[in-house]
C-alpha cells in the first residue's frame, strides 16, 4: 500500500489521528515526539509501501497538536487513547513505533499491553542510561517538571493562558528546513528550530509541553520485558542520545534489528528515503 489520501478523524474521547489507507485490521501506528504531532508523518505515509490490509495510523497525542488541553497528562493517559483508538479501528494486529518521546511510549505499551501490540519500531529513543548533552541536563532538573506544571495548570484554572496553540505542519517545515540547510550547509538552520524550547512553546500549551518532557524523562520499564520482535533506528550525531549506548541498549532487546543512520536526531527529517525503506523492508519481513 502506498497512499496519497489522509483521512483525518476523532476518536470518542477527542483524540485526533490521520488515518493512511483505510482502517482492515492490520496497521503501522505511529507516534510523535515532544512539542510535535502527526503531520510529522505525513511525508512517509505518502510514499510507505504497506503490505496487503494495512494501513498507517498517526495520533495527536494529548496534549499535542488537535488534540491540545491543559489538564493532567502521562504515559498512562496516552495509552489508554491509545487503546481506545486500536478498539475503534478495530485493529486486530499492531506494529506500534514513534519517534523520541513516541518510541518511549511504545516501549511502555509494549510492556503494559504485550497483548495489544505485535511489534516496535524506536525511532531515536530516549533510553536513560544514553542521554547526553541538553537531554541529560533537562534529567538531571526533572524532579522541578511536575512543580513547574502544577504551577502552570493553576493558573491556567485561574483563566491565564495563552489561549488555543496554532498546529505546526511538519510535513512543511521540514521541506523549509532541508533548503535552508542546502542553502547554508551544515545542521545550524535544523538545531536552531528543532532543538530549543522557545520555538516549541508556540505549537503547544506551557502545562503540556512541560508533563510531556517528564514523561520523556521518566525511566522505561526494564528492556528484558520486551517480548515483540522490533526495529531500531539510531542517529549517529546522537545530538541527545549516545549513539553506541543506544544501540547496546536496544541489542539487548530478544529480537531487535538496530541500524545506524547518518543524522542528529531527527530521522523522519534528515533521513526520509532511508526511514521509509527500513520501515518498510521491515514489515514486509516481518507481517508481509
Amino acid at each position: 500500500m502506498s497512499n496519497t489520501q489522509i483521512h483525518e478523524g476523532r476518536t470518542d474521547s477527542g483524540l485526533f489521528f490521520r488515518r493512511h489507507g483505510e482502517a482492515s485490521g492490520s496497521a503501522l501506528v505511529l507516534c510523535h515526539g515532544l512539542a510535535s504531532n502527526s503531520s510529522r508523518w505525513n511525508e512517509l505515509g505518502r510514499k510507505l509501501k504497506l503490505p496487503s490490509g494495512w494501513c498507517l495510523l498517526c495520533p495527536d497525542l494529548r496534549g499535542h497538536g488537535h488534540s491540545q488541553q491543559r489538564g493532567r497528562l502521562d504515559s498512562g493517559i496516552w495509552m489508554a487513547d491509545l487503546r481506545e483508538l486500536f478498539a475503534e479501528q478495530g485493529l486486530e494486529r499492531v506494529v506500534l513505533g514513534g519517534h523520541c518521546m513516541g518510541a518511549n511510549l511504545a516501549l511502555r505499551m509494549a510492556t503494559h499491553y504485550p497483548e495489544s501490540v505485535q511489534g516496535l519500531i524506536l525511532v531515536e529513543p530516549m533510553l536513560p542510561q544514553a542521554r547526553k548533552g541538553r537531554m541529560h541536563v533537562k534529567s538531571l532538573l526533572r524532579w522541578l517538571l511536575p512543580l513547574l506544571a502544577w504551577v502552570a495548570r493553576g493558573a491556567n484554572l485561574a483563566g491565564i493562558s495563552r489561549g488555543q496553540r496554532p498546529v505546526l505542519d511538519l510535513e512543511q517545515l521540514d521541506r523549509e528546513t532541508r533548503s535552508a540547510m542546502a542553502r547554508e550547509g551544515g545542521t545550524q538552520a535544523m538545531t536552531s528550530r528543532y532543538a530549543s524550547p522557545l520555538p516549541d512553546l508556540q505549537y503547544i500549551p506551557t502545562a503540556s509541553y512541560l508533563q510531556a518532557l517528564k514523561e520523556t524523562l521518566r525511566r522505561l520499564p526494564p528492556l528484558e520485558r520486551v517480548t515483540q520482535p522490533a526495529l531500531g533506528l539510531v542517529s549517529n550525531g546522537g545530538l541527545f542520545g549516545d549513539p553506541e549506548l543506544t544501540r547496546q541498549a536496544l541489542a539487548g532487546l530478544p529480537d531487535c534489528q538496530v541500524e545506524t543512520l547518518e543524522a542528529e536526531h531527527w530521522i523522519p527529517t534528515e533521513q526520509p528515503e532511508a526511514l521509509r525503506e527500513l520501515v518498510s523492508q521491515w514489515l514486509f519481513t516481518r507481517f508481509g
